[in-house]
């Protein structure tokens, strides 16, 4: 057992599991970057248009903490979505200082094929994995994404 302040690990240094990991995660965004290229975006943008709800004022900060980014990093992905007309920029009427994002109909548009373009990258992913198979994996993984994501709020 190893203890990290309290907290106590096994010993799973034999298991080498970063350079295993870095090149999927780097394959991966490699080849969501091809896909949404086609589409004319960037990774990152997709996960903006997916964040934004079309049905409700979408609050620049309140995307930045959902998205795990700076606000200066949600609005220089906002100025790209504006440009290209897929979102649009507005004030909440009960409180003009909170800038608020919608999705314009081609924003709508592109979510779909976005949301498409992901879903042919999970199926992909599930079945390299063989997540049907190792029911025990993906709860492991949201886990270890959703402490990462954690940690990572800590140092910003």
């Amino acid at each position: 057992m190893i203890s990290d302040g309290g907290t106590q690990f096994r010993d799973v240094s034999h298991l080498h599991l970063v350079p295993v990991l870095f090149p999927i995660a780097k394959h991966f965004r490699a080849l969501l970057d091809t896909k949404l290229r086609d589409l004319g975006l960037e990774v990152g943008n997709d996960q903006l248009l997916l964040a934004i709800d079309e049905l409700s004022s979408n609050a620049v900060s309140h995307l930045a903490d959902q998205l795990a980014v700076r606000p200066s990093t949600l609005s220089k992905m906002t100025d790209r979505l504006v440009s290209k007309g897929l979102v649009k920029r507005g004030r909440l009427e009960m409180d003009a200082r909170v800038t608020v994002l919608h999705l314009t109909d081609e924003g709508i548009q592109m979510k779909t094929e976005v949301r498409r373009i992901h879903e042919m990258l999970n199926e992909e992913l599930a079945n390299a994995l063989r997540l049907d198979e190792n029911e025990n994996m993906l709860p492991a993984l949201v886990s270890v994404a959703a402490a990462l994501s954690k940690r990572l709020a800590r140092l910003r």
